[in-house]
């Protein structure tokens, strides 16, 4: 074996086998980068347009709730027990966090209705109670319980949670 290195470093022609591999440079990163950033900006157009169309200016939240209970209405004649459960609620829950000072899409229904108790009249606390059991019935028990909302309880409700104005005047 020494003899085979000694000859090999004898022999003054000593080539490669294979030649040398160049070095591969790696591709440039700002096309990368300009692509996110296209992406990004296109990202955020889109997330503020969509924003913008689906919101309803000018309209009340009296009006807001009005609709998307008669749209809960027409999923329950359409036999959507758990879509109009859900829409029932929903919208409930969003009159009250327009109109109070309350985080009414993120609380429970246990946080809820205590925290409105004394802010509505005890008949109209009641339904309310029932229609948000019923609701939460339906959508955590698979419980076809009927969620339809009548106008007088609804007119009740309106007006318990609306200021009025000589409430809006004094209010700091």
């Amino acid at each position: 074996m020494i003899a085979l290195l000694a000859l090999a470093l004898a022999q003054d022609d000593i080539r490669p086998i294979k030649p040398a591999v160049g070095a591969v440079a790696s591709p440039p990163i700002w096309p990368w980068l300009a692509g996110l950033a296209v992406l990004l900006v296109v990202g955020a157009l889109s997330v503020w347009a969509w924003r913008r169309w689906h919101t309803t200016p000018g309209r009340s939240p009296e009006e807001l709730l009005r609709d998307r209970l008669a749209e809960a209405g027409r999923l329950r004649d359409a036999g959507e027990h758990l879509a109009s459960a859900d829409a029932v609620d929903a919208a409930l829950r969003a009159f009250v966090a327009a109109t109070t000072d309350l985080e009414a899409l993120a609380a429970t229904t246990d946080e809820l209705l205590p925290a409105l108790e004394g802010r509505l009249e005890p008949e109209v606390h009641a339904r309310l109670v029932e229609l948000l059991t019923a609701c939460d019935h339906v959508r955590f028990a698979a419980r076809p319980v009927d969620v339809a909302v009548d106008e007088a309880w609804l007119d009740a409700l309106i007006a318990g949670l609306l200021p009025t104005p000589h409430t809006a005047e004094t209010a700091p």
